[in-house]
Parts: structure tokens; C-alpha cells; sequence
């Protein structure tokens, strides 16, 4: 209900079957100035490639630049596309906030 599954899509349809891989593997900007990565590809500097969250629990430290030390930061880490988002987390109680961390760490 927050809104991560506009791009964290819960599975994809693959040549065997569905893929339980929470991403939508395209470009979204994600970044604000002064925060930057690099040009890479058809990425900008404030776009990344959606990371899919399957295994997120083993993968600290989070984001491009291993800024988050938690996926707490690393969901309010976000910015651009996602601002309704973080407010929408932000909005949350914090039992709910903790639910949803419990969630992602059992991907």
C-alpha cells in the first residue's frame, strides 16, 4: 500500500514461469542533487536500474553508494520518482514501518 510495487513489481513472467524478483529491472530516477552516481549506459546520473529485493537481507550496505546502513535508510534513501513514497513509509506507524522491514527481510 505504500508504493514500492511500482517498481519493486512482486514477480515477472520469465520463459519458465514466474520470478519472484520485486523489481521492474528499468531506469528510474531515484536521486536528487547534490547526490549523484555516473553516467552508465542509458542511465544519467540520477537514474538506476531498479535492484531487485529478493536476498536484500544479506546485501548491506544499501543503495548505489552503500550510504544506507539499514533498509530503513535505504527506503527513505530514495528520492526523486519516489517522494510520494518515502511519504507515504514516512506516514506509517511504526509498527507498520517494522512490519514492512520484517517483509523484506524474509526475500
Amino acid at each position: 500500500t505504500v508504493g514500492c510495487s511500482k517498481c519493486h513489481i512482486p514477480s515477472m513472467t520469465g520463459d519458465l514461469g514466474e520470478v519472484p524478483l520485486y523489481s521492474d529491472l528499468l531506469l528510474h530516477e531515484i536521486m536528487d542533487s547534490p547526490r549523484i552516481g555516473i553516467v552508465d549506459g542509458a542511465a544519467g546520473i540520477h537514474e538506476f536500474r531498479t535492484a531487485p529485493l529478493w536476498g536484500i537481507s544479506q546485501t548491506a550496505p544499501y543503495l548505489h553508494d552503500g550510504s544506507a546502513d539499514t533498509l530503513d535508510e535505504a527506503i527513505r534513501g530514495h528520492q526523486g520518482e519516489a517522494h510520494d513514497v518515502i511519504d507515504a513509509y514516512e506516514a506509517l506507524s511504526a509498527s507498520d514501518r517494522a512490519a514492512l522491514i520484517a517483509f523484506l527481510e524474509t526475500l
